[in-house]
């Protein structure tokens, strides 16, 4: 009797144990990376948008268009701080607020050589989907794979007053990808390099 109560336990623990090894957790397994991504996610809550310029200057809220923004002037200003860097880590969680992980970058579209750790934010507009992946190294496989959809919203009429404020500026809001890399970063230029 006791031996079948141990069997199908056992069995069940062998499966759960396979499975993990299998199919690995990126939120365990990576976690600068899983942060880094959540933190790109939190930003299309609904909360969020609402208070961005992203659907004033982007009414249709494509995923393109919003891939687009975010690595623009105006749409960079809008990312949560760099942990270490822009807020010290202790305050951020002291504040409740989310950070990005200052050993990890967010570039767009692929993979970059110039970086170790990085987050890939692209898009599918045909499924209308932003699409995060991350990597432990730019020429190996991503580590996990996350999708989601932009939701529709107004923007705030503070967002509105700060999106044309920052445009009157000269602060642009789309990106080209062509030469994106290129900029100056706290280290002085670089230059990317990557096929």
């Amino acid at each position: 009797m006791l031996m079948r109560r141990i069997v199908p336990g056992f069995a069940v623990a062998f499966a759960m144990a396979l499975f993990l090894k299998l199919y690995p957790n990126p939120e365990s397994n990576h976690p600068q990376l899983f942060r880094t991504y959540q933190a790109m996610r939190i930003m299309c809550t609904t909360a969020n948008m609402e208070k961005s310029a992203f659907q004033y200057v982007y009414p249709e809220a494509r995923p393109s268009e919003w891939v687009s923004f975010l690595f623009s002037t105006l749409g960079s200003a809008e990312w949560p701080p760099i942990a270490g860097r822009e807020l010290p880590e202790e305050e951020a969680r002291a504040a409740r607020i989310m950070v990005l992980p200052g050993d990890v970058t967010v570039v767009p579209l692929r993979a970059r050589r110039n970086f170790a750790k990085q987050v890939v934010i692209r898009f599918d507009d045909s499924e209308g989907v932003v699409i995060a992946e991350g990597f432990e190294a730019w020429n190996e496989k991503s580590v996990f794979q996350r999708k989601w959809t932009i939701p529709k919203v107004t923007p705030s009429e503070l967002a509105i007053q700060t999106a044309e404020s920052n445009l009157e500026m000269g602060l642009g809001f789309a990106t080209d990808f062509d030469t994106w890399g290129s900029q100056f970063d706290e280290f002085g230029v670089w230059e990317d390099t990557s096929p």
